[in-house]
């Protein structure tokens, strides 16, 4: 599960970067402001890069709140008893 998360969050990231270039690329032919175009690209952009950058850290997030959970969690079985 945990390689399909990392994997989800690079996936995003790195298509908010390829939106941001294509926006860029296409700003001419697009029937939009190019200062609100412009705009559109460089936070898309910029998300989508520090998405990527900073997945590592997220994975480890995760990883210590998903054992901190388990840790903690009780299971009971069928007659009230812990297992």
């Amino acid at each position: 599960m945990k390689k399909h998360i990392e994997m989800l969050l690079y996936f995003f990231g790195v298509l908010l970067a390829a939106t941001a270039i294509f926006f860029t690329l296409r700003a001419n032919s697009l029937s939009i402001d190019s200062s609100t175009l412009r705009l559109i690209s460089v936070f898309t952009g910029t998300f989508g890069i520090s998405l990527v950058i900073m997945v590592p850290r997220i994975m480890v997030e995760f990883e210590e709140h998903w054992k901190a959970s388990v840790s903690h969690r009780v299971e009971w079985i069928g007659n009230g008893q812990r297992r």
